[in-house]
């Protein structure tokens, strides 16, 4: 009947300091990376304070933290999830080719006479239309060429400039021009109170600034390689805009002749 009397010769095991010794053991035999001592203590971190932490197994706060987003991500030991594998496949020759031949174009672009990207050196160029347009005529073009993510992505560039941040001009142009007809506009009904009178003004005035915003720029006429040509109307000839037309200019065009009777008005 010995077998049921304690021997008091043989010290008690402390559970707890079995506990963190196979626990300090486990992480010793890790590496400390984010599938090592991260994963291990993320077991336990969750269940113990920062300071019991550090004191029984000698860990940095900044390892317990880890721990900390490991369970709450991935669970408590359980392996990282896996990250997705992005495959990016580079544009071929003929597709950067499309691009810059659509965008060559005068129907889509204006190019400037004399403003150029800082980073590629080449002239800014002023979109016709806005870019949900200019993908579906670029599509319709070409059905077999980048997709509408890359399209977007080139179009983000500082050298593609969408006409509505401008107005439909330049931005001193726009700054000078084309906001004052908010002003206008209130000038009219504060200063105008027969009623027919003051909606013909504001009319004539959104019709002004339409024109200003959507057609003015498409009149100015700039080539291929950026240089101002001859337009008849002065008002749309950049040769002249610049001092360098010796040509003469015969004819003033309706759009512009409603902006100058507007404003003897």
């Amino acid at each position: 009947m010995g077998f049921l009397v304690k021997d008091i010769s043989m010290p008690l095991k402390n559970s707890t300091q079995t506990f963190w010794r196979c626990f300090n053991l486990a992480l010793e035999n890790n590496k400390k990376n984010y599938d090592g001592k991260r994963r291990v203590l993320s077991i336990i971190a969750e269940d113990f304070t920062y300071e019991e932490l550090q004191k029984n197994l000698g860990v940095g706060r900044h390892t317990i933290s880890e721990s900390h987003k490991h369970t709450r991500t991935n669970g408590y030991g359980a392996p990282s999830l896996n990250k997705p594998i992005f495959h990016r496949i580079k544009l071929i020759t003929e597709q950067l080719q499309q691009f810059e031949l659509f965008f060559s174009i005068k129907e889509h672009v204006n190019m400037s006479s004399y403003k150029t990207d800082s980073a590629s050196g080449l002239p800014v160029l002023y979109l016709q239309d806005h870019k949900q347009a200019l993908w579906e005529k670029f599509y319709e073009q070409y059905p077999n060429g980048m997709h509408r993510t890359t399209f977007m992505t080139r179009l983000d560039g500082k050298r593609f400039v969408y006409k509505e941040d401008l107005g439909g001009l330049c931005s001193e142009c726009n700054e000078c021009g084309y906001q004052v007809f908010a002003n206008i506009e209130e000038l009219i009904n504060i200063n105008i109170t027969d009623l027919v009178l003051q909606n013909e003004l504001i009319v004539a005035a959104q019709n002004l600034r339409r024109y200003l915003r959507k057609d003015y720029s498409k009149q100015l006429n700039v080539t291929q390689d950026g240089i101002a040509t001859h337009n008849s109307c002065i008002s749309h000839c950049l040769q002249y805009a610049f001092g360098n037309c010796q040509e003469i200019h015969s004819n003033t065009c309706t759009n512009c002749k409603n902006l100058f009777v507007f404003f003897k008005k």
